[in-house]
Formats: structure tokens, sequence, C-alpha cells
């Protein structure tokens, strides 16, 4: 036997342990490889379950979104229609309360125009008016009380005063005064104070716009609402038989509208107080010098009886000329010279047993009188609530100071 082949064997042997020990090893791996292969595949396919459960869940997402998107944008939209409707009726609903208030504004002007309820009652101005003629009758009586042996005023200042006070006292009791020394008798100084402030407190309650012409433009057109013609002279003083162009109710509104806007143009405020009573001072001052007397009211005690008639005054105004529109008030002042009727004034000096003078001259008033105007049956009708008082022509012979002369001035 060779030597050399057992070594042979042995080598043969040994590799083919070794191949063997390969194939071994091959067949290991190429198990693990395939389950290696079998796990990638499954892993494979769960990835692409996942995928597959992914791309479902980002369909469902997307369905979702794109639904809920179209629910917002209807929402978005039913919203925004709601919101212009809800705009569009909060418009209207203005446009609404604007046209109400409108037509409430109307409405209230209308009634206000057409009603005849008035604010006052006719017992405030009857009792406003005798308070007004008690204070001119007490300021006459302190005055002329206080001033009896007064000193004497000069001829400058009577000339100035016959001038001032020819409108207020008239050319008859002028004459009067002018012709009899009442420093020890002040009786016709006493009158002639009664009469300059009734005639100022007239003109104060009377006038529209102080100013005679402004009042005579804005009186006609007043008679011309009143009347449906030419209004005559005597229509508010006896019995109107003129039918009524419009009812009391708006002829009343209108002075009542036109009275105020006149107040706010030209009258009101202390300006206009200040000026009443500057006036009543002036007239007072005057009919002093006249007398032969020489006084200073305006630094006397008599100021605060002035402005309170100042102020009663134009109560009465504000109440006759906006407060009642139901009825026309008017305060009665008869001119010197007119007819005495008994119906509608009344003596303020008649002798005692004395019968009643109709149709004697009358030479100034005294106090002031009152008379309710409307409208009855489509007539102007009036009533004398208060009549005025008057003195007559026969004055001198009343207050008897026509016995030889007594009481004549030194002058005369």
């Amino acid at each position: 036997m060779d030597p050399a082949q057992p070594v042979e064997t042995t080598i043969q042997s040994v590799e083919w342990e070794e191949l063997v020990h390969l194939r071994n090893e091959i067949a290991k791996k190429e198990r693990e490889a395939s389950d290696w292969q079998h796990k990638a595949l499954t892993l494979k396919r769960e990835r692409d379950m996942k995928h597959s459960e992914v791309e479902a869940a980002r369909r469902d997402v997307c369905t979702f979104y794109i639904d809920d998107r179209q629910t917002i944008d209807h929402s978005f939209w039913q919203l925004s229609a709601a919101l212009e409707r809800e705009a569009a009726q909060i418009k209207r609903n203005e446009e609404l309360r604007v046209l109400l208030e409108t037509r409430r504004r109307e409405l209230q002007d209308a009634q206000r125009f057409m009603g005849t309820i008035d604010t006052s009652s006719e017992g405030d101005v009857f009792r406003h008016l005798r308070e007004l003629n008690a204070g001119i009758f007490n300021l006459a009586r302190s005055i002329s009380e206080t001033q009896v042996g007064a000193g004497n005023a000069s001829n400058r200042a009577k000339g100035k005063a016959e001038e001032a006070l020819a409108v207020e006292l008239g050319r008859p009791l002028l004459d009067m005064l002018k012709s009899f020394d009442t420093r020890d008798d002040a009786i016709l100084f006493e009158i002639s104070v009664q009469a300059v402030v009734t005639s100022v407190l007239f003109w104060m309650i009377s006038t529209w716009t102080n100013d005679p012409d402004g009042d005579a433009v804005v009186s006609s057109i007043h008679k011309r609402i009143q009347h449906t013609g030419e209004c005559p002279s005597w229509c508010c003083v006896h019995h109107c038989t003129e039918s009524s162009a419009e009812s009391q109710s708006v002829a009343g509104q209108w002075r009542a509208l036109a009275w105020k806007a006149a107040q706010t143009e030209f009258i009101g405020g202390p300006q206009w107080e200040h000026h009443c009573k500057e006036r009543l001072v002036t007239v007072i001052t005057h009919a002093a010098a006249l007398s032969g007397m020489r006084i200073s009211v305006s630094k006397s005690k008599h100021m605060e009886t002035i402005a309170i008639l100042a102020e009663k005054a134009s109560k009465i105004r504000h109440l006759i000329g906006e407060a009642m529109v139901g009825s026309d008030y008017e305060v009665v002042l008869p001119k010197s010279g007119s007819p005495y009727a008994t119906a509608e004034m009344e003596e303020a000096y008649a002798p005692k047993g004395k019968s009643r003078r109709q149709g004697t001259p009358v030479i100034c008033s005294t106090t002031l009188g009152l008379r309710r105007v409307e409208t009855v049956q489509g007539k102007r009708q009036a009533t004398m609530l208060v009549k005025p008082a008057v003195c007559l022509d026969t004055l001198l012979e009343d207050l008897g100071l026509t016995d030889g002369g007594e009481k004549m001035s030194t002058s005369a």
C-alpha cells in the first residue's frame, strides 16, 4: 500500500466533511434566506395593507373634508343670507321707525293745531286781570299820597311831559292837569297815574311785535283768518255777524303760534320786562311833571310794585296769547273820546245817585277790561267779562272841582 494514500484519503475525508459542512451551511443560509424572503413578503403584504388602509383613510378624510367643506360653505351661505335679510329688515325697521316718528309728529302737530284744549282756564285770566287792576289802583294811590307837596316841576319838564303823554292821556285830561293845582289835592294826579299805567300795561299785553306798523299787519292777517271778508272796525267790540273763515281751533292755534314766534323774535326775556318797567317809570314821572311835581320813581319804594305789575302783565299776555285757544280773549281799553256804553264800561268816579250817562265822552280809563270773543254757529260773538273803569268828561264836576275855580292853578 502506497504510504501516500492514507494521507490522500484523510484529505479527501476532510474535504468531504468540509463540503458536507458547507452544503449544510448553504442549505441553512438558503433556509434563512427563504425565511427572510418569506418575512419580506409578509412585511410587504403588511406594508401594502397599511398603505391601502392609509389610502382608504386619506380618501375618507378627503371625503369627510369635502363633505364638511360643503356643509360649512352651505352653512356660511345660509348665515350670510340670514345676515343680509336681517340687515335689510333692520334697515326697513329703521325706515318704518323714522316714518312712524314722522307720522306721530304730524299727528301730534295736527292734534295740537286742531285741538281746542286750553292749558289754562278763563278763571286764571280773570283772576290775574283783577289783581293787575288792583295793583294799578294801589300804585297810583301810594304815589299820590307820598308826593303831595313835592317840589315844583320846571316848565321844560311840563312841556316834555305833555308831548310824551299826548297818546296815553288824551287832550281832555291833559288840559285838566294843566289847569288845576294838584299838589294839595292829588286826586287828578292819582287818576292820571292810573291812566298812563293802564295804557302802558294795555300795550304790553296787546302788542304783537312792539311796533305799531308790525302790529297792524299781523292783526289784519289774524282777523282775515277769523273772518271771510274785511273785518269791520266794530266786529270784535259788539256782535260780529261775519261768517268765520276758519274754525276756532285753527284760528286760535294760528294766533298762539304767531304770538309765540313774535314773542321770540321781538318781545320777551329780561330786556323786555326791563324796558316795560322803564316805560312805566317814565310815564309816571311825566304825569307827575304835568301835575306840577318833580319826583324820582326809579329810586323809590314803588319800583317793587311796578315790577310786579310788569310781571303780571306778561303773565296775562302769555295766557291770552298762547295758552288759550278755545276762545279769543282781549284786554279792553276804551280810547279817549269814545262814547260811554253801560254794557261795556263802568264809571270810576260816578257821583252817588246820579244816573248813568250813556254816550258821554270818555276821557281816560283807570283799569283794563276783558272780553271773550268766540265763534258760535259760524258767527263771532263777544262777551264782556270785566268792564274797564273809565272817567267821563264830566270828571271835574263829578269830583266837585268846578265850584268857583278853587282848585285852579295860579298860572291858569
